[in-house]
């Protein structure tokens, strides 16, 4: 990797710390935790496109500006998500509840867990299906098919629950992270 590309030591060790702190707050449950990192590494991700465009020369002044500030923001969220997590996990009240939620929350909105879409019974009698072409159209059909969610799922899955966490996100000054939707390979 070259030494343009790396990130700044600061955000590395700002998420494995995260990482660390998401683990114990859900008491180091498997699913759980991994359903956190999932949900709060577009977070981070953002934040490292953010450094990236700020160490680029060609930036123009009043975009660098935005840039700081949004930096500035991001950061003192995270601060904030921290001091949560650390509270989640030496207590069991709410903060906890809050955690172990989201995770489950993540968990249970992805997409391997929604009914696919099957073939439905015709029941006229004079009906057939020759089998194997069926078989190969719905293989071409599914390699024809985009990878990732469908915009419509995610809005109607994340939908109004969405908008309760970003304004629960504005008012604490925290991150709750950002529900990132893809299809699993067979």
């Amino acid at each position: 990797m070259a030494l343009e590309s790396r990130l700044p030591p600061s955000l590395t060790s700002l998420y494995r710390l995260f990482l660390r702190a998401a683990s114990a707050s859900v008491l180091d449950q498997h699913t759980a935790r991994k359903q956190l990192r999932r949900l709060w590494r577009p977070n981070f991700e953002s934040a490292a496109r953010i450094i990236r465009d700020l160490d680029r020369a060609d930036t123009v002044p009043t975009e660098r500006a935005r840039l700081e500030e949004a930096l500035r923001v991001w950061e003192q969220r995270a601060d904030n998500t921290l001091a949560l997590l650390m509270n989640s996990s030496g207590s069991r009240g709410l903060p906890h509840k809050l955690t172990r939620n989201l995770a489950s929350l993540n968990y249970h909105i992805r997409d391997t867990h929604t009914p696919k879409a099957g073939p439905q019974w015709k029941s006229s009698p004079d009906y057939y299906v020759d089998l194997e072409a069926a078989f190969k159209n719905r293989l071409k059909q599914e390699r024809g098919q985009s990878k990732g969610a469908s915009p419509e799922y995610n809005r109607q899955a994340w939908g109004a629950l969405e908008e309760v966490v970003r304004m629960a996100e504005g008012s604490a000054g925290v991150l709750l992270g950002q529900p990132k939707y893809r299809r699993r390979r067979a």
